[in-house]
């Protein structure tokens, strides 16, 4: 089952489409086309409710600006001239896909406010103060090249950052009321660090010093290598692979450690285990545990609200309106921010994000016709 795609909340608005950057895009069905009032074109349908352009067209921008800003150059590094033309997977391109997302996103926040009654939510409890000046700030962060084709107001922003703000707490409402628990074999977890080395004879150098009663952190700094950290199951589960860290380590205990080869892919690996009963890392490990389990009750929910939602269409206006690309304008770099893009597009923690599944959730847009036959629309 797939991963919910939530709407925004107030807090969240700034992070996800704060634009205070500027791109040069095109589209087949814009204002700079021809000077059509967004406003007044219907984009999709929610039953009778009609969905306007300038409502999807807004957050569309709002993905492509900050997609573009952050990689443009790691897909055309690739060779790719228009990166919204670049494969998303087998069966639809990026441009496709970040469509696809936005009408997701704005399908599931008419499901959740359909509910909010369930749970005592409506828009009168919400702090419309805060999501006035969310709105305010986040207009004021658009660059003026983004208004060109995104034309809005902070009235409109404010409407729909109030709408995403109350699917979002309907949605936290569902998972607050999931009875969920976690066994011990799901949670306690140990903690091992490790070096790997390419060469066998400086891998037990290493541990030769180790075992000369030399402290792992001290040999580390002294030597200037890169540690690894990981906290793992101390039980795996079914599903849990064993790795070769684990079936080294799990039956060490604080302190102890060990050397060992990774043949299939001609590594050396000197690991330690920093401690055997890892109580925070144990009770991160039950939150992130519990959660999930609250994520998978809420998808059951939202299934079967998705089944009750009235119809959902989308029209021609927004079938036809594409995302062409263009040149991204960003602000100037440092030079270690120069270095960083050049080492391969890292996002703000530090990972490489490459176009697979994995780096954005896939998602479908219920009773929408979808890209991908194998994917069944509601």
């Amino acid at each position: 089952m797939k991963k919910f795609l939530k709407t925004v909340a107030v807090t969240l608005s700034l992070v996800l489409f704060t634009a205070a950057f500027s791109a040069c895009a095109g589209t087949s069905y814009g204002p700079l086309a021809d000077g059509a009032d967004y406003a007044s074109i219907v984009a999709a349908t929610y039953g009778d409710e009609e969905i306007m352009l300038n409502e999807a067209n807004y957050f569309l921008r709002s993905e492509q600006w900050g997609f573009e800003s952050m990689y443009w150059s790691f897909y055309t590094s690739y060779g790719y001239t228009n990166p919204w033309e670049a494969p998303y997977n087998e069966y639809k391109t990026m441009g496709e896909y970040i469509k696809e997302l936005v009408m997701t996103q704005i399908y599931q926040t008419r499901v959740l406010i359909d509910h909010a009654s369930e749970y005592e939510l409506d828009y009168d409890k919400l702090d419309k103060d805060a999501i006035e000046k969310a709105a305010q700030d986040l207009f004021d962060s658009h660059d003026e090249t983004f208004f060109d084709y995104a034309p809005v107001t902070v009235e409109e922003i404010t409407k729909w950052l109030t709408d995403n703000t109350l699917a979002n707490k309907v949605y936290e409402a569902v998972k607050e009321e999931a009875q969920v628990s976690a066994s011990a074999e799901e949670t306690e977890v140990y903690t091992a660090s490790y070096l790997s080395f390419d060469d066998e004879s400086e891998a037990r150098e290493f541990y030769g010093k180790l075992e000369a009663d030399g402290d792992y952190d001290t040999l580390v700094e002294d030597g200037e290598y890169s540690s690894s950290e990981e906290h793992i199951l101390k039980v795996l589960g079914e599903d849990e692979e064993e790795t070769l860290l684990y079936k080294n380590t799990h039956e060490l205990k604080t302190g102890e450690f060990v050397i060992y080869e990774d043949e299939e892919n001609s590594k050396w690996y000197v690991a330690i285990v920093t401690n055997d009963d890892d109580k925070e890392a144990t009770e991160e490990k039950m939150e992130s545990v519990l959660d999930e389990k609250r994520e998978d009750y809420f998808l059951e929910v939202y299934e079967k609200w998705t089944k009750e939602a009235p119809a959902f269409k989308t029209t021609d206006a927004w079938d036809s309106l594409v995302i062409t690309g263009g040149e991204t304008i960003v602000p100037p770099t440092t030079e270690a921010e120069e270095e960083e893009e050049a080492d391969g597009g890292e996002d703000e923690t530090g990972e490489v994000i490459p176009n697979d599944e994995d780096a954005i959730d896939d998602v479908e847009v219920p009773q929408v016709e979808a890209t991908d036959p194998n994917e069944a629309s509601n």
